[in-house]
């Protein structure tokens, strides 16, 4: 599970999935995988055979890293929102390796409770799959979260269609830039202005005096042959 071969393989698996099928993929879906693989690796622990036990490794780390990849993601959309210090969001992230140790002195406590090794094995997947499931229900259970937690606490669909709006926006930005000759200035001006940023948030954003980005601005109309910031946004689709 920990090997350099077996990290190299799945990192290469890992590549050329996200290189040939990443635009085919659902955020969705692939975030909603985390507690099923998890799920069904912790079954198959008590499998017969080395075959058994790899697969199951397997599932419960790719579970693992999907879940962090989730909670990345939420925390990283609650950050741009409302303006929160990422770095706190990724402090209460973190605090989770405390439920870790715990589950390590659970363990211990079990194993020091005098059962046989094959019970103790039974009584620890029961457990966990019950932990698993329970909050498989409640994530998975819109009504529950809205009624339990009082908001929703996943918006991979939102994440999906800003996905989809920006690349859209990317792509835009490239057919204007290339088609009418912008220089890597006006460039990088022009997608500022894309993502909906004004004048002084784009001073700040590139460190230039508001004559610089004048300047710039006026040869970006003449070019898309606009004379305003009304019809620039609108070219862009900026509402």
């Amino acid at each position: 599970m920990h090997s350099s071969i077996s990290t190299a393989m799945a990192m290469m698996a890992f590549a050329g999935f996200v290189y040939f099928l990443s635009d085919r993929i659902s955020l969705n879906a692939l975030v909603k995988s985390a507690l099923p693989l998890t799920l069904c690796g912790f079954l198959l622990i008590p499998s017969e055979g080395f075959l058994g036990m790899v697969v199951s490794s397997y599932m419960i780390s790719a579970g693992y890293s999907f879940m962090t990849l989730l909670i990345a993601l939420m925390l990283y959309d609650i950050s741009k929102r409302f303006g929160i210090m990422v770095l706190l969001l990724f402090c209460l992230k973190n605090a989770m390796q405390i439920f870790v140790v715990w589950g390590k002195d659970f363990a211990g406590m079990i194993e020091r409770s005098g059962l046989t090794p094959g019970t103790q094995e039974a009584v620890l997947i029961i457990i966990v799959v019950a932990l698993i499931s329970s909050m498989a229900f409640i994530l998975y259970s819109e009504k529950g979260l809205t009624s339990t937690w009082g908001v929703k606490f996943i918006e991979t669909d939102l994440l999906d269609e800003q996905g989809r709006e920006e690349k859209a926006r990317t792509t835009l930005c490239d057919h204007l830039s290339s088609k009418h000759r912008l220089s890597p200035r006006e460039d990088e001006i022009l997608r500022l202005y894309a993502q909906g940023l004004n004048g002084p948030q784009i001073e700040r954003e590139l460190f230039i005096a508001e004559g610089t980005l004048k300047t710039h601005t006026r040869h970006i109309y003449e070019k898309l042959g606009i004379s305003n910031r009304k019809e620039l946004y609108a070219l862009l689709g900026v509402k």
